[in-house]
């Protein structure tokens, strides 16, 4: 019933109210092996554009979206709520830390990793706006917790971004990599970044396949294996990421 748009609308209505069956409502609709894709679009939209979701329960649904491989609708939904500089979406959305990245859709997450801390500082080094300042507290870690979800089409990239490091080390450097949420895996890696340095930039080239790549994950990772030499100490500040298109 509520693929009609009529239906969705009063169902819509009804759930704002936060009736006692709204909880199990949201996820029979939500749930990828009983619910209706195009239903649970139509009522939440719905929810949505009335004020009726919450912050919570919003981020939930973009990221349902995403773990369902339904990467475009996802991103879709999502842009129509956010800020464009411009007028447009740059491929690296939030890219300066102009705001503190809210966690949800395709702005910066900060995933909780026992031995990181993750803060917003003032840029430094003649740029405007915020940074990125990630400390790590000597533990073992497989990766920093700092990521951001793509929609990239099919075709060559450059990846650049400025950093700087204080006392930073592990065994083989930290990594960037841009990895298909699809069975083509890594598709971009940047070099080790390791040591202490002022701030510089750094370019990765790379080229995102035509298929088995719906979407992608832009990550900073440790690449050593798991185990006693995965440990990694030290500071790193990061600003100014983007992507741009290549010819």
């Amino acid at each position: 019933l509520a693929q009609d748009p009529v239906f969705a609308a009063a169902l819509a209505e009804a759930l704002r109210a936060d009736p006692p069956w709204r909880t199990g409502t949201l996820a029979a609709l939500r749930d990828p092996k009983t619910g209706n894709p195009e239903a649970a679009g139509r009522v939440l939209q719905a929810l949505q554009d009335k004020g009726g979701l919450s912050q919570a329960e919003y981020k939930d649904w973009l990221d349902s979206l995403i773990a369902e491989g339904r990467w475009g609708e996802a991103y879709a939904r999502w842009a129509g709520t956010v800020t464009k500089p411009g007028g447009r979406l740059q491929l690296v959305y939030n890219g300066g830390f102009s705001q503190v990245p809210s966690d949800e859709g395709f702005d910066w997450r900060v995933r909780r990793v026992a031995g990181v801390l993750t803060s917003w500082e003032p840029a430094g080094g003649g740029s405007q706006g915020l940074a990125a300042h990630i400390r790590f507290l000597d533990r073992r870690i497989a990766h920093a917790g700092l990521e951001q979800p793509l929609l990239l089409s099919p075709g060559h990239y450059r990846l650049s971004m400025r950093m700087r490091g204080e006392g930073l080390r592990s065994p083989l450097g930290l990594e960037w990599v841009i990895a298909c949420a699809g069975r083509a895996g890594v598709v971009g890696r940047s070099e080790p970044v390791d040591g202490s340095f002022d701030w510089r930039s750094s370019l990765t080239t790379f080229t995102v396949p035509p298929r088995d790549c719906p979407g992608q994950w832009l990550r900073l990772i440790n690449p050593v294996p798991a185990g006693a030499a995965q440990r990694v100490a030290g500071d790193l500040w990061i600003d100014d990421v983007n992507i741009a298109t290549l010819k």
